[in-house]
């Protein structure tokens, strides 16, 4: 496309003489790098808390601005370009499960009893634990008398630590029934 766009108006074996045409090869330049960001959109996916695809649409718009540069008539450029890509994605996918990332988590913790003592207990006990809270839904069962909160969490942890955790909520009287998602 770049090649196209910069020799458009010029067919080989034609002279054009005096006459100066106005080219601006760049348009279309430019017009690849909005597409290709729209297709980077696209392969972006949210799920469950997590975002995945960043690391392939990013590829998709340098190996475009590579394709570019090839397609521009530069030929040191892409090849220095595309081996730091190379060896970028290769290093970094190494390094990627040694970074520490944040999990959401909704533990449902559902209480006897219409006591408003809960509350502040069950955040001072995740706060102790170091158990981050983003939101908590609360709701309350007047017939049953019992009440329920669902806290949503955020933390860096292992499943095991978390669920420790969790099984200690028993030391309290007023809880019945927990429950991890």
């Amino acid at each position: 496309m770049m090649v196209v766009s910069k020799y458009f108006y010029f067919k080989p074996g034609e002279f054009t003489g005096n006459i100066t045409t106005a080219l601006d090869p760049s348009r279309i330049a430019a017009q690849i790098v909005t597409g290709i960001g729209f297709l980077g959109a696209g392969v972006i996916i949210k799920e469950r808390g997590g975002i995945r695809g960043l690391t392939t649409a990013a590829t998709l718009w340098y190996n475009a601005g590579v394709g570019m540069a090839c397609g521009a008539g530069m030929v040191v450029l892409p090849f220095i370009c595309t081996t730091i890509g190379l060896a970028s994605l290769t290093i970094l996918k190494n390094w990627e499960y040694k970074i520490p990332r944040d999990s959401y988590k909704t533990l449902h913790v559902e209480c006897s009893g219409l006591s408003e003592e809960a509350l502040p207990l069950l955040k001072a006990y995740l706060a102790q634990r170091k158990i981050h809270v983003v939101n908590i839904l609360f709701s309350q069962h007047i017939k049953e008398l019992s009440v329920s909160y669902e806290f949503v969490i955020k933390g860096n942890w292992n499943d095991n630590e978390l669920l420790q955790h969790i099984a200690q909520l028993a030391c309290f009287d007023f809880v019945c029934q927990t429950r991890l998602m």
